[in-house]
């Protein structure tokens, strides 16, 4: 409870503190699973119908659609120098590139031309401006239990989810040798890649201009809870939950790529459910509620890219390397081949919150509310052992039809384990505030109590390493 506390204590720090990540090679944005905003405003009348007409279960099943508005700043996050933009450009030497802020990747690290032929002509502006839409539906199932469990109930939520996500990538300012650039963020064979300039395709982390999708089922939050407090007008409910991850794992093929679920990570915690009468007359009410869950999401493998620890070389986790010792004639390879490694990735805490307002008059009911969303900072680390004095950048002029040797690395140096930046790998801290509103109504009082709700949400966050989006959704619950 204390690390709760300052967790909870944190959050206006956090908000005040909020910097740009940039330079990065994971994002993981917020579960649908974690949403009260859906589940727990309407028509919440689970202990209503309990009481009143003796029912023990309510059934929720929720449509919805989402869509993100923070385009520049997630392409910030995955772009260079805090940009969303990245100026691929032909430059006489590496220290030209590093001094003009509008050249921000040497062409000839991407696409390997030993002797410098027709460099000055390959040259592209990349743009980000990535934006993700969710759609998908949220069944849930509520069940009040009888002797000897008479106080207690349980809980069962699933979302089935159908994510995509898309950089918007646009290549601007772009010259008639683009393509090879293009080429080689698609992963295919880049033209140039002849016996003295060879070189491998992007196998991970590829940046291409199409939407990439993914569909399931996105976890599954089952609560085991006590009633501890529950009359006609207050109740308190405090349940301890698990989350089952049923989600699809990262697998670092693209950048951005959709994820649903919380990257498929077991997770314990605990949920508090309270909500108040303070005003009622003949035919209105006037309620307040407040839900807080805090979540522990334990250790698990993925797959991910490592950027560099460097900021001589943006980007840097693109460029081309040679294997020390190999013979001649051996293909460079980009670098995201080799940094993409299996890694450990603990999420640790996540907590949220749900205060609201909600009158109702009759058959109708109106809820004002705001949610609040926090998760720590992720912790990563390699699973295996990184195997140092193995691979370096290769020289602009390496001819590749020659053997690879520590000499023909830039500025004769191997890439190892201290040049990791396994936090370029990690999605920082998430903090987000949602403001809400819903509509509802009550479409029948018999001994089967019925209702429909329709919502909107407006989510937004003072950095760039969270997803900023709308979101709206139509609601049915039965209770049986």
């Amino acid at each position: 409870m204390k690390k709760i506390q300052i967790l909870l204590l944190s959050f206006a720090v956090l908000g005040a503190n909020a910097s740009t990540a940039t330079r990065r090679t994971m994002y993981t944005s917020r579960p649908v699973v974690d949403d009260m905003a859906v589940l727990n405003t309407g028509f919440n009348n689970r202990y209503k119908s309990k009481i009143e007409k003796n029912l023990n279960f309510t059934f929720q099943a929720a449509a919805f659609a989402k869509s993100s508005v923070n385009g520049n700043d997630l392409g910030k996050y995955f772009g260079v120098n805090g940009k969303n933009t990245i100026n691929i450009e032909y430059a006489a030497n590496l220290g030209s590139i590093i001094a003009d802020d509008t050249k921000d990747v040497w062409n000839r690290f991407l696409v390997h031309r030993y002797n410098g032929v027709n460099s000055d002509k390959i040259r592209a502006h990349m743009e980000l401006s990535p934006k993700q839409e969710v759609f998908g539906a949220i069944l849930d199932l509520f069940g009040f239990l009888n002797d000897p469990l008479k106080k207690t109930y349980f809980q069962i939520t699933s979302p089935i989810v159908y994510v995509s996500n898309d950089l918007n990538l646009k290549y601007t300012d772009t010259t008639s040798y683009y393509t090879d650039i293009e080429t080689f963020f698609n992963g295919q064979v880049v033209n140039e890649a002849d016996t003295n300039n060879s070189q491998d395709q992007l196998q991970y982390l590829k940046i291409m201009q199409k939407n990439r999708t993914a569909f399931g089922v996105a976890d599954v939050d089952a609560k085991f809870g006590y009633r501890l407090i529950e009359n006609k007008s207050r109740h308190v409910y405090l349940s301890a939950l698990c989350t089952i991850p049923t989600g699809n794992k990262p697998k670092s093929e693209y950048l951005f790529e959709p994820i649903y679920g919380n990257s498929n990570h077991f997770a314990l915690g605990w949920n508090l459910d309270t909500a108040m009468r303070f005003w009622k007359s003949t035919n209105h009410q006037g309620w307040g509620y407040f839900t807080l869950t805090h979540k522990y999401l334990f250790d698990g493998t993925e797959r991910r890219t490592i950027p560099l620890n460097t900021d001589s070389y943006p980007f840097g986790h693109y460029y081309l390397a040679g294997k020390i010792g190999a013979a001649a004639g051996t293909a460079l390879v980009p670098l995201a081949n080799i940094l993409t490694q299996d890694i450990r990735v603990r999420p640790g805490n996540q907590v949220e919150a749900l205060a609201g307002f909600q009158f109702k008059s009759k058959r109708f009911a109106l809820d004002a509310a705001y949610n609040l969303f926090f998760k720590e900072k992720e912790a990563v680390s390699l699973k295996s052992t990184w195997q140092d004095n193995n691979y370096g950048i290769a020289q602009s002029t390496f001819d590749v039809s020659a053997s690879f040797l520590l000499a023909n690395a830039l500025n004769g140096k191997a890439i190892n384990n201290s040049d990791l930046n396994l936090s370029g790998a990690a999605t920082p801290n998430q903090l987000t505030h949602k403001f809400l509103g819903v509509i509802s109504y009550l479409c029948s009082q018999s001994n089967r109590p019925a209702n429909l709700s329709l919502g909107a949400s407006y989510e937004f966050t003072d950095d760039n390493h969270s997803i900023e989006c709308y979101e709206f959704w139509l609601k049915a619950g039965i209770s049986f």
